[in-house]
């Protein structure tokens, strides 16, 4: 026998039945089956919709189930957040080569400097070479600037032969320009004296053989 379904059908049909069908019916549900058979029907009935209520619960909490999975999702994509870290980390490894670099271009402008102060005195011994005035002390000097040996005595060694170049120099010039030097650095600050006239007489003398 079907189960009823609507109070108001169930309660007909429970109607129509024997009061031992009822009965019948109050032990396989375990109700109690003591009783008028409008007090069965009532029992029956109440038992009918409760058993209705119990089947509509499950429906709301698969609700409330798909709803709470939701949030899941979300969890998911916060979970992407490592690969961030990663290349972060990969960032940070990569900075020390920058330093490493800047090191290196600092050592070699560190490397250049000494080239730029030995530049001046190289081309001092090249010019010597040229006009061929080099002396022994010159090539003293070379010799310490090749093996980088600069020190108090090569810069005393530098200003002597600068000295015997110019010492050379003055004994080669001829005696009568000196004094002709002389005598118009005499008369351009106006220093003219008897001597001076007279050691101009001496040069025109000598200049025209009279």
């Amino acid at each position: 026998m079907s189960e009823p379904t609507n109070s108001e059908e169930g309660r007909e049909k429970y109607t129509a039945l024997k009061l031992k069908e009822l009965q019948n019916l109050c032990k396989e549900k375990g109700l109690q089956v003591i009783g008028r058979k409008d007090v069965l029907i009532s029992r029956l009935v109440e038992c009918d919709a409760a058993n209705a209520a119990e089947e509509v619960t499950p429906d709301l909490d698969g609700k409330k189930d798909t709803s709470s999975s939701a949030p899941r999702k979300i969890s998911t994509g916060v979970s992407q957040s490592p690969r961030k870290s990663v290349v972060a980390a990969g960032t940070q490894q990569a900075t020390p080569g920058k330093t490493i670099i800047s090191t290196s271009v600092d050592a070699e402008a560190t490397k250049v400097s000494p080239t730029a102060e030995k530049s001046e005195e190289q081309r001092r011994l090249e010019r010597a070479k040229r006009f061929g005035t080099e002396t022994v002390e010159d090539k003293k000097l070379e010799r310490a600037l090749r093996f980088g040996m600069v020190s108090k005595e090569t810069e005393e060694a530098k200003m002597k032969a600068r000295a015997e170049r110019f010492a050379s120099a003055q004994d080669t010039e001829n005696p009568d320009e000196e004094v002709a030097r002389k005598l118009k650095r005499a008369q351009r600050f106006g220093m003219v004296t008897v001597d001076t006239e007279a050691e101009k007489k001496r040069l025109r003398s000598i200049r025209f053989g009279t």
